[in-house]
């Protein structure tokens, strides 16, 4: 089930999150050859970018009424196809990004699952993991650690032939900074190229939240 709200009313409630409200974050990206207001039967919200002009916004919460998870979409159409993303919050599950949000994405329209153009986010982890790629291609689709991780999302994604999954080796190391939790969600959560990037957004964070934000090299610890 969706409930459909404005942004404003969306804002309001992410206030509303303890201890410090709550962030979305980009998941899943991707490009359709489709009308989102006809797939999903709700008009947009129109906001301006910084840079590329205008887009199509939709906001809400999916699942149980009363208890359903918030999202965003944002997305642009260029001719035929439309480029967008979902966000949601940042749900962790053993350090990593919770795949259960796959379902989600599902409920809001069945139409993303099996698409040609896709990526979905991962967390920073340390060492090889096991990478989705589209078949002749070397660009990862998403990468875990865990193999029935990136199994659990070819599955998702495939159309029979066009996705396998394979090693990958080891990524730059990044450092995660991460806001207060509740429960299994992290209220805010950036990742930094460098320590010393790391360092300064943490600080800003707990100055502006008063809250402390932790910084972790390579990956977020198990909860």
């Amino acid at each position: 089930m969706i409930e459909w709200l404005t942004i404003a009313t969306l804002e309001d409630r992410l206030k509303d999150y303890p201890p410090i409200g709550l962030g979305l974050r980009g998941f899943f990206h991707g490009r359709i050859a489709a009308s989102l207001p006809v797939l999903f039967e709700h008009e947009p919200e129109t906001a301006a970018m910084e840079q590329g002009g205008d887009v199509m916004v939709w906001t809400g919460l999916v699942g149980d009424p009363g208890s359903g998870l918030p999202f965003s979409i944002t997305a642009q159409r260029r001719g035929e196809v439309t480029g967008f993303e979902i966000s949601f919050p940042v749900c962790v599950r053993g350090g990593r990004i919770d795949l259960a949000l796959l379902a989600a994405v599902g409920t809001i329209s069945p139409a993303f699952k099996g698409l040609r153009t896709s990526h979905i986010e991962h967390l920073p982890f340390v060492g090889e993991g096991f990478g989705v790629f589209k078949v002749g291609s070397s660009d990862t689709v998403f990468r875990s650690s865990l193999k029935e991780e990136a199994d659990a999302v070819a599955r998702v994604l495939d159309d029979p032939g066009r996705f396998e999954v394979k090693r990958c080796a080891p990524a730059p190391t990044q450092w995660v900074v991460a806001g207060p939790r509740s429960g299994t969600i992290v209220s805010r959560l950036e990742v930094a190229a460098t320590r010393e990037e790391a360092a300064d957004m943490a600080l800003a964070g707990s100055v502006e939240f008063g809250y402390e934000f932790e910084v972790h090299e390579g990956q977020l610890p198990p909860d």
